[in-house]
């Protein structure tokens, strides 16, 4: 199977940079793997056309449905069929995409592959109460901040530039701006709690736009879309796992953490950001009966949600 990997469409030091899926390539002129979102333009698929399985790997779902570009939008459903099998890390539009095009194309896989060459396997001496690391997209983060902010805590974030709201006083609050990633592995490892949301916030020009989409409404993903709100998995709960940080994690419509970490044994829910201090409070009040929890977490994470076990799947589908 051959590889090709492109992450220019990703900021310098995103994970993708770090999981070397080259080093996976063999060439049988038949199979053929797409990795980021600028190998699935004209002109990579005009290069590679003749090979009989082509394979892409989709981290922009559900994003993608929003985005101001069609073609983008067209190039993300495959509605010129170019792939054999689309790779996403989002059920909803996978289920939804194959009902409406009558194919079994798009398939759920993890969206943040461990490289092994990363992981620590001894426990680092825990520095920090809590962290969140992200950007600042609606008053549920400000939110986090807030309830975070009295204890030592840490907050990383690319800076204001890259949010989508300006919100000065928070952007007071961050301790890291852009760190190095293996710098934030390293405070992550010593920090005992990271607050997540895992959901996408959405403006009314977003909303608008997935609306015009024909048959919208029978993606799961869209179904509080009047709320502004969608679904999301990145890398924050593998990379957490990986470096023994509990994940705390807020409470939502769909949860879709679940389909890869199982709650109170993996990882731990929040329902209000009002009650995240007396919850954090608990946390470390009784941090010995969370420690197994993160155990759990780090084992599901290294024995399967690596590179190499992501690679076994993909050449599963060779043919």
């Amino acid at each position: 199977m051959k590889i090709v990997e492109d992450w220019g469409s990703t900021y310098g030091d995103a994970i993708n940079h770090y999981w070397r899926f080259e080093d996976f390539s063999e060439d049988d002129g038949k199979n053929i793997f797409f990795l980021g979102l600028s190998t699935s333009t004209s002109e990579f698929k005009e290069k590679y056309k003749n090979y009989e399985n082509k394979m892409f790997f989709n981290t922009e779902h559900p994003c993608a449905f929003y985005d101001t570009d069609r073609k983008i939008i067209a190039r993300s459903a495959n509605l010129d069929g170019y792939y054999s099998k689309i790779f996403t890390q989002d059920p909803y539009s996978a289920a939804w995409l194959n009902e409406l095009q009558g194919r079994d194309t798009f398939t759920l896989l993890y969206p943040t592959p461990i490289n092994k060459k990363y992981i620590v396997e001894k426990k680092q001496q825990k520095e920090y109460d809590v962290l969140y690391w992200g950007g600042i997209h609606s008053q549920v983060h400000v939110d986090i901040l807030d309830a975070m902010k009295d204890f030592k805590y840490n907050f990383l974030s690319l800076g204001p530039a890259h949010w989508g709201i300006q919100h000065m006083p928070t952007a007071n609050l961050m301790t890291h701006q852009n760190a190095p990633r293996e710098e934030m592995w390293h405070l992550i490892r010593k920090t005992k709690i990271n607050v997540m949301a895992n959901l996408l916030f959405l403006n009314p020009a977003h909303v608008s736009r997935i609306k015009k989409i024909k048959g919208w409404e029978k993606n799961e993903a869209f179904s509080h879309l009047d709320l502004g709100i969608l679904p999301q998995i990145k890398s924050r709960p593998f990379e957490s796992a990986v470096n023994r940080c509990l994940m705390l994690v807020k409470r939502n419509p769909w949860n879709i953490i679940e389909y890869w970490f199982e709650p109170d044994k993996e990882f731990v829910y929040y329902d209000n950001e009002e009650d995240l201090p007396e919850i954090i409070n608990g946390i470390l009040s009784n941090w010995e009966h969370y420690e197994n929890i993160i155990d759990n977490a780090f084992e599901k994470a290294i024995n399967n949600y690596t590179i190499d076990h992501f690679m076994e799947i993909v050449k599963g589908e060779c043919i």
